[in-house]
């Protein structure tokens, strides 16, 4: 059994993976996400000399964070805003619709009633105007109440 090992091992290394060296081949072959990029390029940077004081690092460590921040697009706020936005946009297409269906219903009148005025028949009742909706946001904290 020793001797097929030996064997195996002696192909695969003339085969050109090594049974050792297949571990770091692969990880050589794998795509690495930009966070693993930014980590490997990060040990392979010198160690800074420490700062002088705690205050300087501290500073230095705010400023980093504040100049590569992301912007909040799960916060409250913004939530608030993106749900609003949605609100306003569904509200103006139900108000342009119906209004659209309105003006239809008030062209086929006028055609049913000039057709009646010529056959001598009685006019029929306008078609009522539509309920519009107010398209206005919510107030702050309604996306985040329970309605039922």
């Amino acid at each position: 059994m020793i001797h097929s090992l030996q064997n195996r091992s002696t192909i695969l290394e003339t085969s050109g993976r090594s049974h050792r060296g297949s571990a770091a081949q692969s990880a050589s072959r794998r795509t690495s996400s930009p966070f693993e990029t930014l980590i490997a390029e990060q040990a392979e940077k010198p160690a800074a000399a420490p700062a002088a004081s705690g205050q300087q690092k501290a500073a230095s460590s705010t400023s980093n964070t504040t100049s590569t921040a992301l912007p909040d697009i799960f916060g409250r706020t913004a939530i608030e805003n993106h749900m609003n936005q949605w609100l306003m946009g569904v509200l103006q297409r139900q108000n342009e619709t119906r209004t659209a269906a309105y003006n239809n219903a008030l062209e086929g009148w006028k055609n049913v009633n000039a057709r009646n005025r010529e056959m001598g028949l009685a006019e029929i009742a306008p078609p009522e105007p539509p309920v519009l909706e107010a398209v206005a946001p919510m107030e702050p904290g309604w996306w985040f109440e329970t309605h039922s």
